[in-house]
C-alpha cells in the first residue's frame, strides 16, 4: 500500500516524516458554525524544513469513507501514486454555482436593477468601461495571431469568486448537499442590509453587488463591441499581418500628401505599441535608425493607419490602404 495512504488510513498516527525535508500532518475539522468534528473528513497539512525555516501548507482532505483525496496541488503528482484523487477546485466549483444562482435572482428584482442603472451612469464606471473596452481591443489584436483567434476567452469565466473556509469545504465533502446551505446563510449575512442607500459606505453585500454587476457590464461590453471606423480598420490591418505569422519585420510605404517614406516596422512591437481606438501605432515600432529619426522629424511620434498605404514582405504586397 501507498505510504500517504497508509498514513491517511491509520486512526492512530498523524504524523510521519515522510522524507528528509518535509513532514505530513492530518488533523480533524472543526465546525466552525456549531463546534462539532465533521467526522470522515481530515484536513492534510505538509511541514516543509528548507533553509532553516518550517512551512505549513495545505496538502488537501481526506474523505475517509469514501477513500478519495481533495488536493490543492496537480492530481496527478506523484505522491498520490495509488491514491484516487480529485481537485479541491472542484468543490471550489460547488460554491461558485450556488452563489451564481442567488445571485441571479437578486439582481433580477426591482430594487438591484434600479441600483445596476444608476451605478452604470457614475463617471468612474464608464472611465473604467472605456479603459477596459481599449484594453480587450488591443488584446484582439494580438489573439489574430494565434490559431484560436476564435476564442472568445472572457465567457469561460461565468462565476463570481467564492473561497470557502477548510471547515466549509469539509462539510461539503461529508455531504454534498451542504453547499446551498452554507451558500444561502453567507449570502443572507452579506446582504441583510442592502439596501439603495446613497452617499453611504458599501455593506459587504452591496460590495458583492457592486463587483457582480461590474463583471456583468464589462462582459456586455465585449459581447457587443460595436466597432468605430477607426477600430476595424486597425483589427483589420493587423488581420492582413497575421497572414503572415513568420514575419519579424515588413517594410511599410507612409505618406501624407506632404512627405513619404520608406521604413521597416517590427510586428511584434507594433502589437503592443497599438491603440486600436485612436487606428495609431507608436513609432517605437519602427526599427531604430536614421529612417526611426526621418520619421520623427516629418510626421511625428505616431503611425497612423490612414496614412500607410503599402505594407510589404519579401516582396508580397500583405497590405494596402
Amino acid at each position: 500500500m501507498n505510504m500517504l495512504k497508509e498514513f491517511l488510513n491509520d486512526k492512530t498516527q498523524t504524523t510521519i516524516m515522510f522524507d528528509e525535508e518535509t513532514d505530513l500532518m492530518k488533523a480533524t475539522v472543526i465546525d466552525r458554525k456549531n463546534g462539532q468534528v465533521i467526522t470522515g473528513v481530515y484536513q492534510v497539512f505538509s511541514v516543509d524544513y528548507l533553509f532553516g525555516y518550517d512551512s505549513l501548507n495545505t496538502l488537501g482532505f481526506w474523505d475517509a469513507e469514501n477513500q478519495i483525496f481533495y488536493t490543492t496541488k496537480r492530481a496527478d503528482d506523484t505522491l498520490f501514486t495509488d491514491l484516487s484523487t480529485k481537485s479541491v477546485n472542484d468543490l471550489n466549483y460547488l460554491f461558485n454555482v450556488e452563489l451564481n444562482k442567488l445571485l441571479e435572482i437578486k439582481l433580477s428584482g426591482v430594487e438591484a436593477k434600479e441600483y445596476a442603472k444608476d451605478y452604470a451612469q457614475k463617471e468612474e464606471v464608464k472611465a473604467y468601461l472605456a479603459q477596459r473596452r481599449k484594453e480587450h481591443l488591443k488584446y484582439k489584436v494580438s489573439e489574430l495571431f494565434y490559431d484560436n483567434a476564435n476564442t472568445v476567452h472572457f465567457d469561460s469565466v461565468e462565476f463570481p469568486k467564492y473561497l470557502p473556509a477548510p471547515y466549509e469545504l469539509a462539510r461539503v465533502i461529508q455531504d454534498k448537499t451542504a453547499v446551498e446551505e452554507i451558500v444561502s446563510r453567507y449570502f443572507a449575512e452579506m446582504t441583510t442590509e442592502y439596501s439603495k442607500k446613497k452617499g453611504r459606505y458599501l455593506t459587504e453585500g452591496e460590495t458583492l453587488m457592486y463587483r457582480e454587476i461590474r463583471r456583468r457590464l464589462e462582459l456586455d461590453q465585449k459581447r457587443n463591441l460595436n466597432l468605430t471606423a477607426n477600430e476595424a480598420k486597425t483589427l483589420d490591418f493587423f488581420g492582413k499581418l497575421a497572414t503572415i505569422p513568420q514575419a519579424k519585420n515588413v517594410n511599410v510605404l507612409y505618406a501624407d500628401g506632404k512627405n513619404e517614406l520608406i521604413f521597416s516596422m517590427k510586428v511584434w512591437e507594433a502589437k503592443f505599441a497599438v491603440n486600436v481606438t485612436d487606428a495609431t501605432i507608436d513609432r517605437s515600432a519602427i526599427s531604430k535608425g536614421w529612417r526611426w529619426h526621418e520619421f520623427t522629424s516629418d510626421f511625428g511620434e505616431k503611425i497612423l493607419i490612414d496614412n500607410i498605404k503599402e505594407v510589404t514582405y519579401q516582396r508580397e504586397v500583405i497590405y494596402r490602404g
